[in-house]
């Protein structure tokens, strides 16, 4: 007896293989560098990757079905990392316990979330977002990418030294992802990241530069609560995590405006503060289950934008089985078994996505001579920051040291700033915020 498989059935899970295959290489990389970070075991990083796969499916689940309902895995976040990596080293130089700081960073993204909910029961939001006009989007957009460029292109390496044959696995999976997403038409486009992910594991397992899988106690292990320790309250710490949770409220609407443009439908108020609600619900069982706290992740944008997949079935598939790996210790082992420069090599093709999202965000303004200082100052500030020595910032307290040593951070207040000097009262800045503010009552959105 023949068993028949529907053809949409076959696509379906094809589309959430690849979903998944992305998902990985976004969900691994960020607990990895944070476990190394606070000085973790192999051991407690596997762990850490586990309760990472379970929370990232719930919660993007939760997304696509009562936040924003767009087709956007929500991972933890880069510049919660980044947050992560700045204040280990103040600690360490200070000779200041890490398990410590893992303590009071959970308070801080435990509050993080809370104010989330603060600025939609207020109504703050709205007023918020009509910070982030087009010119403030695109350089987030644009921004991100060109930080992120360097550990990207150093992870594809090798990180310290190069490692020759890791590097070949890496550039096979980004060459396969081009010149399948450029030249091919079709089903075959649409699964060009997973025939990347394939060829580039596969590779890296016949040149033996595939990492071991780490060993697993116990066959299903729930999430534990609070493994970096309870809350301990920390003024600065706090008051860090609080701006970092409002900075990246610009990675929330230019993520999500986007999708929406790219799909061609209209994000409504009430949508967006659904989906920041669950983000902030998220960054709360972030501090309660030891992770990275989350984000939405903008590589979607440029995932569905490459493939044209954005069908809601094979994404809701994919975080289902995100849930339930995220059930089993081996699971953690055998992920951690991914190679990271292929990781880092699937990265750079969605990151490059991201930058061209960028300068149409840029188009999108009338990049006059104001847009042009605008756009410019603020770009060459965030990433000249990254070349300036962090013991520049000492003199200053620890919570101005997080703010001033980041570059995004830097350049999005630098772009917002600039501009509410410069084109205030202008017919242009009204437009943009007309254009990125929407009114209750209107139409039914399509993506629901």
């Amino acid at each position: 007896m023949k068993i028949k498989i529907h053809k949409d059935a076959a696509k379906i899970l094809l589309y959430s293989l690849q979903w998944l295959g992305m998902s990985l290489a976004l969900t691994m990389v960020i607990p990895f560098v944070a476990g190394l970070t606070f000085g973790l075991s192999s051991q407690e990083i596997g762990s850490l990757v586990q309760r990472s796969l379970l929370f990232v499916g719930a919660v993007s689940l939760l997304q696509v079905t009562v936040g924003h309902r767009f087709v956007i895995i929500e991972t933890p976040g880069g510049m919660w990392l980044s947050l992560i990596l700045i204040l280990a080293g103040i600690y360490s130089g200070m000779g200041k316990s890490l398990d410590l700081l893992r303590s009071e960073i959970v308070a801080g993204m435990i509050l993080s979330g809370l104010t989330y909910f603060v600025l939609i029961f207020t109504g703050l939001i709205d007023k918020i977002r009509v910070l982030f006009t087009p010119l403030v989007n695109g350089t987030f957009l644009v921004l991100m990418p060109l930080l992120l460029s360097g550990t990207l292109i150093n992870g594809i390496l090798g990180g310290g030294s190069i490692n020759f044959r890791g590097f070949v696995a890496a550039a096979a999976a980004l060459a396969v992802i081009v010149l399948i997403s450029i030249t091919a038409k079709g089903f075959l486009k649409t699964i060009s990241i997973l025939c990347g992910i394939g060829v580039g594991w596969l590779l890296a397992y016949l040149l033996g530069v595939s990492p071991p899988i780490n060993p697993s106690t116990g066959f299903i292990a729930l999430p534990p609560l609070f493994p970096w320790g309870r809350p301990v309250l920390n003024q600065g710490i706090l008051f860090s995590c609080v701006i970092t949770g409002l900075l990246i409220l610009a990675n929330h609407v230019a993520c999500t405006m986007s999708m929406a443009k790219f799909l061609n439908t209209e994000l409504t108020s009430r949508q967006f503060n659904r989906s920041l609600a669950v983000t902030g619900f998220a960054n709360i069982l972030a501090g309660l289950g030891g992770l990275v706290a989350f984000v939405p992740a903008a590589s979607s944008v440029g995932f569905v934008q490459l493939t044209g997949v954005s069908d809601r079935r094979p994404f809701i598939a994919c975080t289902l089985f995100l849930i339930f790996l995220g059930l089993f210790p081996i699971v953690g082992g055998v992920v951690s078994a991914f190679p990271g420069q292929l990781g880092y090599a699937v990265l750079l093709v969605l990151v490059c996505q991201i930058f061209g999202l960028g300068l149409q965000e840029y188009s999108r303004a009338a990049l006059d001579s104001k847009d042009i200082y605008i756009c410019g100052l603020s770009i060459l500030t965030g990433v000249g920051i990254m070349f300036v020595p962090a013991e520049t910032f000492a003199p200053f307290s620890q919570a101005v040291q997080i703010v001033l040593s980041n570059g995004l951070i830097m350049g999005l207040l630098m772009c917002i700033t600039l501009e509410r000097i410069l084109k205030r009262g202008s017919a242009e800045n009204s437009e943009a915020k007309q254009n990125y503010t929407s009114a209750a009552g209107e139409s039914q959105n399509k993506a629901q």
